[in-house]
């Protein structure tokens, strides 16, 4: 794959992540269905501009450690409290797992 290539999948893959973690965020920050579709269209573009810019920075690592303590929060939401609490445990594990991303890239280096 040629480098233009990498950074078009990456920059896709970064918007995709991050704003589907801003469209989750602003679906449960909101009350009422006006208010709630607002935010979570606002969370998701806010998201999605921001994953286009870390992955401009050469963030696929980070990425990577998003996605995996999405499904990992997912799965112990859907363990710990059923179906209901799935999304809150992706959302938190997202978190979770950006931030340990972060960590093993300072430590990596």
């Amino acid at each position: 794959m040629s480098r233009l290539g990498k950074k078009n999948s990456d920059a896709l893959l970064g918007g995709l992540v991050i704003g589907l973690a801003g469209a989750g965020a602003g679906f449960f920050m909101a009350e009422g269905n006006l208010l709630r579709a607002a935010f979570t269209l606002g969370g998701a573009g806010i998201g999605g501009l921001l994953g286009v810019v870390t992955a401009a920075f050469g963030g696929r690592r980070f990425f990577l450690f998003i996605v995996a303590g999405s499904l990992l929060g997912a799965l112990l939401g859907i363990f710990l409290g059923g179906m209901d609490e799935a999304v809150l445990g992706a959302a938190t594990g997202g978190t979770i797992g950006g931030f340990s991303g972060v960590m093993a890239g300072a430590i990596g280096k």
